[in-house]
């Protein structure tokens, strides 16, 4: 069929197509489904899977992001009156749309190995309308997610698995069923949504200490979790600090985490994306710093940063390891974690240094980086909140930070010149836009950089630096005349790009752009 069609497996989307009849009759007598369910199908490919679950008589909705074979599966179901066919990434798709709150789902697939375990994770955190998942991946991968405690295979996937779920490997899969064939076994594995959390526990809390540890497995806990329990926080759990994070269950991490939040207080900001709504280049300072004149609005789409602050007490988990030193910690999680830098480049870390503070800091990413909504500069701006350095002089003075980051301390909507740091309040209008987000990333300095080698042109829809956003990234054109088409309105980029943006609210973009991500935002007053 692919040949028929002129098409072949991608590597970038993982595909491996199963070939065998009895195969794919396997998974859909093991998913133990019928006519009362819903199936949700993720990577559903040329529909071999999918027939075997349409014949179970389940509602089944197949999603698939290539856009090559997206017609092709629509064309292999079409007289399937029981399946729908989303076309679309499950990572990005909005899953609360998909499967309403109070229906309840099952996943049911052939998981592309290269995002098996990070959506799998994703889904049992965001989704819990989704109580059970029949999916077929690498052997491995299957190993990981069922892992008890004391086993090789043991790691933080483990743990978040066996917090929301139970799980249980079904059989294994030759890879001679696959086109083309994989090099590696795969597993059917069964996880089944817990009715309530296996410990009670905030799972952010946990699941900080979890990943922390097991990104130094072969430490004890008293090192590897040195910035972030105490002595007696082992002491109250009942746990030994020479443990190793292998050796703990999710019931224990769950105690240790219990003992971390009694001993602390967490401060939880929010930290919203700002919009740029017009941005004029007015100049180049002598240090080589750009002069603007911009007009920016908070939105409603934010990102969660929740600070604890750090004891001096705490600088040691042994009164005999007096070289061990409290230091800030920074962990990303969310939608938007990936790929983003936590050492000392950041501009958290950098925040933190301008007000004088160590912190355990962990950031639920929802603002995509790199997409010129403001994203690292009000996640530094949400520190500078929390110290309390929020006068005029020290707002000022965190354009060193950052160029936006004065305006996101500020936040509502204000007129932005000089570097950042004048900021003029203008009064709040509450209005909607629709941001669209493709799966690009601009670096600005790049865009700057460019502007400065094109002569300084000037943007035609109200951002001088589109021309050279599109120098740099020549697929953005693509996208804002896609985006034109679709709406009839010409979008414009917001900063240095890669989020394009029109007022209102537009629902056909979300049809008509399904390797994006479209969402509608609600401007937001500044707080206080």
């Amino acid at each position: 069929m692919l040949d028929e069609h002129g098409l072949s497996p991608r590597r970038a989307f993982g595909q491996n197509f199963v070939a065998d009849a009895n195969t794919v009759r396997r998974i859909a007598r093991l998913a133990n489904v019928g006519p009362d369910d819903l199936v949700i199908e993720i990577g559903a490919g040329l529909g071999s899977l999918t027939l075997a679950l349409a014949d179970t008589g389940a509602t089944v909705i197949a999603i698939e992001v290539d856009h090559g074979i997206a017609p092709v599966l629509r064309s292999v179901v079409a007289d399937r009156s029981n399946v729908t066919v989303v076309e679309g990434d499950a990572r990005t798709i909005d899953w609360q749309e998909l499967v309403p709150p109070g229906r309840r789902a099952v996943v049911v697939a052939n998981l592309p190995y290269n995002v098996a375990t990070p959506l799998i994770a994703d889904l049992l955190d965001t989704v819990p309308q989704i109580n059970r998942f029949v999916v077929m991946v690498q052997k491995e991968v299957a190993l990981r997610l069922a892992a008890s405690a004391g086993s090789s295979d043991y790691g933080a996937i483990s743990v978040k698995v066996a917090y929301w779920a139970t799980a249980r490997l079904l059989g294994d899969v030759p890879p001679t069923v696959f086109v083309p064939q994989p090099k590696v076994t795969s597993s059917i594995i069964e996880i089944t949504r817990r009715d309530r959390p296996a410990v009670d526990i905030d799972p952010r809390d946990l699941f900080s200490l979890v990943r922390t540890a097991f990104g130094q497995r072969r430490k004890m806990l008293r090192r590897s979790l040195a910035n972030i329990v105490a002595m007696t926080d082992f002491e109250r759990a009942g746990i030994s600090p020479t443990a190793r994070p292998e050796e703990l269950d999710v019931v224990t991490w769950g105690r240790l985490a219990h003992a971390v939040r009694a001993t602390v207080h967490t401060t939880v900001i929010q930290a919203p994306a700002k919009l740029t709504l017009s941005l004029s280049v007015t100049g180049v300072r002598d240090d080589g710093y750009h002069l603007i004149d911009a007009v920016m609005t908070s939105l409603d789409l934010c990102d969660e940063i929740r600070v604890r602050d750090v004891a001096p007490s705490e600088s040691s988990a042994d009164p005999n390891e007096h070289d061990v030193e409290m230091q800030s910690h920074l962990e990303f999680t969310g939608p938007y974690a990936d790929g983003i830098a936590t050492d000392s480049t950041n501009l958290v870390h950098r925040a933190l240094d301008f007000v004088g503070r160590s912190a355990l800091v962990s950031v639920t990413k929802n603002i995509p980086h790199g997409g010129g909504l403001g994203g690292g500069s009000t996640d530094a701006a949400a520190i500078i909140r929390w110290a309390g350095r929020t006068n005029p002089d020290d707002v000022t003075a965190s354009a060193a930070i950052g160029a936006d980051v004065p305006f996101c301390v500020r936040g509502g909507r204000a007129i932005v010149r000089g570097i950042g740091e004048v900021i003029e309040p203008v009064p709040y209008i509450d209005e909607e836009y629709t941001l669209i987000i493709p799966p690009l990333h601009v670096s600005t300095p790049e865009v700057y950089k460019a502007w400065d080698e094109l002569g300084g042109p000037r943007g035609e829809n109200g951002n001088d630096l589109e021309p050279a956003a599109i120098h740099v990234e020549p697929q953005l054109g693509q996208w804002r005349d896609r985006i034109h088409e679709a709406c009839g309105i010409r979008p414009t980029l917001a900063g240095s790009g890669a989020t394009w943006f029109v007022p209102g609210r537009h629902p056909e973009l979300i049809e008509s752009m399904p390797d994006a991500e479209v969402r509608v935002v609600t401007t937001r007053p500044a707080d206080g």
